[in-house]
């Protein structure tokens, strides 16, 4: 995952999770919406971990 793409992928976490919280509002069905965000959340999560994991080799 390039900074852009991880960059998209927050941008779209942030617009799932606002219709997630209409829905909510609305009393619609929000479990899809939950599991989709959970997954775009975890990929995120591997773009940090993956940085992380560069710096610790690169700061030895």
């Amino acid at each position: 995952m390039t900074p852009e793409e991880a960059k998209r992928e927050l941008d779209s976490i942030v617009k799932k999770f606002i219709t997630v919280y209409e829905r909510r509002l609305y009393g619609e069905e929000i479990q899809p919406f939950i599991v989709d965000v959970q997954k775009s959340v975890a990929k995120v999560q591997e773009y940090i971990d993956m940085l992380a994991i560069r710096k610790d080799n690169t700061s030895k």
